[in-house]
């Protein structure tokens, strides 16, 4: 088991924590200063910057985008949102940013494997934002089956093509 690895997908989990619980404390900015740090050391240790740049990049807009329009559809609402009538939190940006750091490393196994990562992303896209909701960083405001369905549908679209932004690049 390589070392750099284990520390990615651990990375990975303690910016997730540091998002949710840092919004549900009404400390927005902490899941974006870790994952930021995050962002430096990855980058710092990689030797194809530029790829895992592009890739954060293109996860930025994806995660910007996705969460913007499901929040003005008005399915939840994140708490410590300093951008409120703007679009997605920083710290829900910051997770998807997060997550994309994982995709050349811990998660390199996904490479090529679209099927599978829809159907990963289809399953832990909403069982991570139910989670969310549950330790209270973000507020359900209608439709709880329907906002299920449209994070299982929008996460199985996102991970794959998340996974061809991460290796498009390479044979």
């Amino acid at each position: 088991m390589r070392l750099d690895l284990v520390a990615n997908a651990v990375a990975f989990q303690v910016g997730w924590f540091a998002c949710v619980l840092g919004a549900a404390s009404g400390n927005g900015w902490i899941g974006p200063l870790f994952v930021g740090l995050f962002v430096l050391v990855q980058l710092w240790i990689t030797e194809e910057r530029w790829k895992e740049v592009h890739l954060l990049l293109g996860t930025l807009v994806v995660g910007w985008s996705f969460d913007t329009v499901l929040i003005g559809l008005g399915y939840y609402s994140p708490v410590s949102n300093v951008f409120e009538g703007w679009g997605s939190s920083p710290w829900l940006v910051a997770m998807w940013v997060n997550f994309a750091l994982t995709l050349r490393h811990s998660m390199r196994w996904l490479k090529g494997r679209y099927g599978l990562g829809a159907v990963m992303g289809a399953v832990s896209g909403p069982l991570a934002y139910h989670a969310g909701i549950r330790l209270g960083a973000m507020t359900m405001l209608d439709g709880p089956y329907i906002m299920t369905l449209l994070l299982s549908i929008g996460w199985a679209i996102a991970v794959p093509l998340l996974i061809w932004l991460a290796w498009r690049e390479d044979p």
